[in-house]
């Protein structure tokens, strides 16, 4: 059976998980148990690599490769792990996803993957499917955001009100540093209180 090309498997699967999130971006958060049941695979790692190709129809995607920290649903048995997404910039090319996930180099993530035709891991659900992994003092513990979950209370007000193109910002600050006074603990979420929730959806 001929595969299809990457650029088409990565923009069916974007369509297909985007299509039971009609209704849920940017206006409905998909909550925890709801990524954790669609993930099949939910990985723990950081960044260590970006890299911008093109497929020989012409299209541009790029692969995002995690050093792996820990497996929380699914298995995966290397050490590295690449995401691959529809888009990028390539050259003077530029194919940019709305929504789509953004991935930084050095970047601490908890990614919620589902695998396409061709078993290449993608984000779940755009950007809800991928958490950034924050502390708020050095030794401190690890706090867990996607832009939607997870934001100080104050932060996710903003970040849910209207620009003037009519949707909400998907792409929040990704380190927050609230002002002292802000009402900060109401929102946040704890990376141990992620990994419980998911654990127990997964039951």
């Amino acid at each position: 059976m001929t595969k299809k090309p990457i650029f088409l498997s990565l923009l069916t699967t974007l369509v297909a998980t985007l299509a039971s999130l009609a209704e849920a971006t940017p206006y409905k958060t998909l909550e925890i148990d709801e990524l954790s049941k669609k993930a099949d695979l939910i990985v723990r790692g950081h960044v260590v690599s970006k890299t911008t190709r093109g497929d020989k129809d012409g299209d541009i995607y790029t692969v995002i490769e995690l050093k792996v920290g820990e497996i929380w649903k699914g298995e995966h048995r290397e050490p590295r792990l690449k995401i691959i997404q529809a888009g990028g910039i390539l050259g003077d090319r530029r194919a940019l996803i709305t929504g789509q996930s953004h991935y930084k180099l050095g970047e601490q993530v908890l990614s919620f993957l589902v695998l396409n035709q061709r078993n290449e891991a993608v984000t779940l659900a755009s950007s809800q499917g991928k958490f950034h992994l924050w502390r708020r003092e050095k030794d401190g513990p690890l706090y867990a955001q996607n832009g939607l979950l997870g934001v100080p209370e104050k932060a996710a007000d903003t970040n849910r009100h209207p620009s003037r193109f009519g949707a909400s910002n998907p792409h929040p600050h990704p380190h927050p540093h609230p002002h002292e006074g802000d009402n900060v603990h109401s929102g946040l979420l704890k990376l141990t209180d992620l990994k419980h929730r998911v654990q127990e959806s997964a039951k």
